[in-house]
């Protein structure tokens, strides 16, 4: 049995940057939640019980865009680099979070979400970014902070969307002499998220470096030969010793070899290279074959490990999409049509609430548990806590049903938080999902070229699964309501049966998700390759 390598240590500097720039998305995503759907009502877009019909096509919008354009971002990243497309996509959610707050109809509400979608293409190459800075002893880690990443941004985003829409009623005396916000009520959380974007584009632009294997090859090697065109008589000579990539791929055999990590304490660097670059041996191995585009994904499939996270990874994004759209029609919608009756602010400052409690269990429990425990198992483990948390939807009706007869008001509110409770407390339990499919999905990859392509491939099929989920799980909700008393709509509970069976059937899928033997270049010289956290 290999002894365990020593964790390498985290560029923090490096990840704290990117991890900022990363909140952009979650907050311009989640700031319209809370009042999307009075939102609609407001603009006299539909009749309130037809609701869910339109605000799942607006959520819709946005991956559906992106379904169109991620694979095209992915595989950008390999040719230009991970930085230039990342501020790309940040900066398409600054300009589709502005021209929301500016909607007035249902088309220029579609083509705001669907320009943010278009121009969403970080999710997959800040996966990429991160890969290249982590190996296998610092990648729970690493991936458990992006995941809180994303609960802060989903704390931020409805408590901006909750408490800032329609200041002109919360506030009058304050916006009284700013009459565009009586034109545009839902014009300020828009702008605040938009200038959240640009700060981190900034950041981005300012002190993010390069990742990109080949990009960094490249800048060394000009700086090598730049260097001995000033300074001739001083000849390049390896160095005795080359401490392995960021990362546990690379594209080829000789940059696994020839990059090093960066001695700067504030980020990791760009001339992360060793001199050794300038003098590969001449008997050293060549490089596999490489395939190009869907000759990657076509060999990455043939794995039947990976074809299980990819279709399970899949069920999951589609029941995290569903849930977003059909929580906030399921609070919003009265109770007598069987929900929670709630106002945008008390929707928001649940999600927020949910969000401290995801991101407090991601920072602190998910590195703890993935670091001693099978990656597979607890796949499964916290797969199981979609289903559950769609069951508890009828529940909560119940719960929230009986506190209506309550004399006290602060008995009736105690019920519908308690309700509200047992709904969001396992969907944030859930949520870890994402980063054990990140971490599984980079243990099933060899090379750069294979890793942005399967993160790629695999974010466009999470992007096909949001583009569907929205639409069908608010129709299906608006179909419950509309025959909650006659046997079609099983009593308002028929979307919660679809759910919970779709749920069920992503944990049997994932139940074939297994750990693979990391790559040789993860391992410390000498080691034997073992399976990655099996026992």
């Amino acid at each position: 049995m290999a002894k365990p390598r020593k964790a390498t240590p985290l560029p923090l500097m490096g990840l704290l940057i990117l991890a900022f720039v990363r909140l952009a998305e979650p907050i311009n995503f989640s700031q319209l939640f809370p009042y999307i759907n009075q939102m609609i009502e407001d603009l006299k877009i539909s009749a309130p019980e037809d609701v869910g019909y339109y605000s799942g096509l607006i959520d819709s919008s946005f991956s559906l865009a992106q379904l169109f354009t991620i694979y095209f971002w992915s595989s950008l990243s390999n040719h230009i680099g991970r930085k230039p497309v990342i501020m790309i996509g940040v900066s398409g959610a600054a300009l589709s979070a502005a021209c929301f707050g500016f909607s007035t109809t249902l088309p220029q509400l579609l083509i705001s979400r669907s320009i943010a979608g278009a121009l969403s293409g970080n999710i997959a190459v800040v996966d990429s970014m991160l890969s290249e800075m982590t190996d296998e002893t610092n990648q729970g880690p690493a991936f458990a902070l992006l995941s809180t990443t994303w609960y802060i941004g989903c704390i931020l985003g409805p408590i901006l969307g909750g408490n800032l829409s329609n200041p002109m009623k919360k506030w009058p005396e304050l916006f009284s002499h700013f009459p565009i916000f009586q034109t545009y009520p839902y014009l300020l959380p828009c702008v605040v998220s938009s200038c959240f974007s640009i700060l981190a584009i900034t950041m981005c632009g300012l002190f993010v470096a390069e990742t990109l294997p080949s990009k960094v090859v490249a800048k060394k090697v000009a700086l090598e030969r730049k260097n001995h065109l000033m300074n001739p008589t001083v000849s390049s000579t390896p160095s005795p010793q080359t401490p392995p990539l960021y990362g546990s791929t690379s594209s080829t055999a000789s940059v696994e070899t020839t990059l090093s990590r960066s001695s700067s304490p504030s980020i990791y660097s760009s001339d992360a290279v060793s001199d050794s670059i300038v003098n590969t041996p001449k008997d050293a191995p060549p490089p596999p074959p490489q395939h190009d585009g869907l000759g990657i994904i076509f060999d990455l499939l043939a794995k039947p490990h990976v074809r299980a996270i990819i279709a399970s990874s899949f069920i999951f994004s589609f029941s995290g999409a569903a849930f977003d759209v059909v929580f906030t029609l399921y609070a919003y919608t009265r109770v007598k049509w069987g929900g929670m009756g709630r106002s945008p602010d008390q929707i928001g400052w649940a999600l927020a609430a949910s969000g401290i409690i995801g991101a407090t269990a991601s920072l602190t429990l998910f590195p703890l548990v993935q670091h001693r425990f099978n990656n597979r198992r607890l796949y499964t483990l916290f797969s199981l806590f979609w289903p559950v948390a769609f069951a508890m939807m009828p529940i909560g009706s119940v719960i929230v049903r009986f506190a209506e007869r309550q004399k006290s008001a602060n008995a009736k509110e105690r019920l519908v938080w308690i309700a509200t409770a047992m709904i969001l407390i396992p969907v944030r339990i859930g949520l870890n999902v994402y980063p054990l499919r990140s971490i599984i999905i980079k243990s099933s990859v060899d090379s750069s070229s294979q890793l942005g392509a399967i993160f790629g491939f695999q974010q466009m099929m999470s992007c096909v699964a949001r583009a569907i989920a929205p639409s069908f799980a608010s129709s299906l909700f608006a179909l419950s309501v509309t025959h909650r008393k006659d046997a079609l709509g099983m009593q308002g509970n028929l979307v919660w049966a679809v759910l919970v069976v779709l749920g069920v059937l992503g944990v049997i899928i994932g139940t074939r998700v297994r750990d693979v033997k990391a790559p040789r270049s993860l391992l410390a010289e000498g080691e034997d390759s073992e399976p990655v956290n099996e026992g």
